[in-house]
């Protein structure tokens, strides 16, 4: 019976520890937002929003992988519970929304909500005054929709 020859790379053979990516340097997701009550909320969004939001509008039917805040939470942390900042998105829309909001939401910035005037503008984060996460709780965790 024929093996497979081994992947010819100029070190010699790749073993598969060497290929496996080191996120040691990254935080963890609780330490970013996603807690037992991000957890909880996605659980419940996604039952509610089974195809993707984006894929749907044109015409395309692809199932939820990941929810998306629409302004990102390092932006405006005030809202990450909030249900009317959420969006069902598939793998491949969310990737492209993030590239998007790297580019719009530099990092430093916050989101300010628009004026009476109607614009809207980001502020330096270091001025930005502070905000209760709870604050910006609205939907399943208000409504008691969720249980437990």
């Amino acid at each position: 019976m024929p093996i497979k020859p081994n992947r010819f790379t100029p070190s010699g053979p790749v073993s598969p520890a060497a290929t496996k990516r080191d996120y040691s340097h990254r935080p963890s997701p609780e330490s970013q937002g996603y807690d037992w009550s991000w957890r909880k909320l996605r659980t419940w969004f996604v039952k509610r929003h089974p195809i993707c939001e984006t894929c749907r509008a044109q015409g395309r039917t692809s199932v939820t992988a990941e929810i998306d805040h629409v302004v990102p939470v390092r932006v405006a942390p005030h809202l990450r519970l909030a249900v009317s900042n959420l969006r069902a998105v598939c793998r491949k829309c969310h990737r492209a929304k993030t590239a998007r909001d790297q580019v719009l939401y530099p990092t430093g910035q916050r989101y300010a909500p628009p004026t009476v005037g109607g614009t809207s503008e980001t502020t330096d984060a270091s001025k930005a005054p502070a905000r209760s996460q709870e604050s910006g709780k609205i939907g399943p965790f208000s409504q008691g929709v969720c249980n437990g």
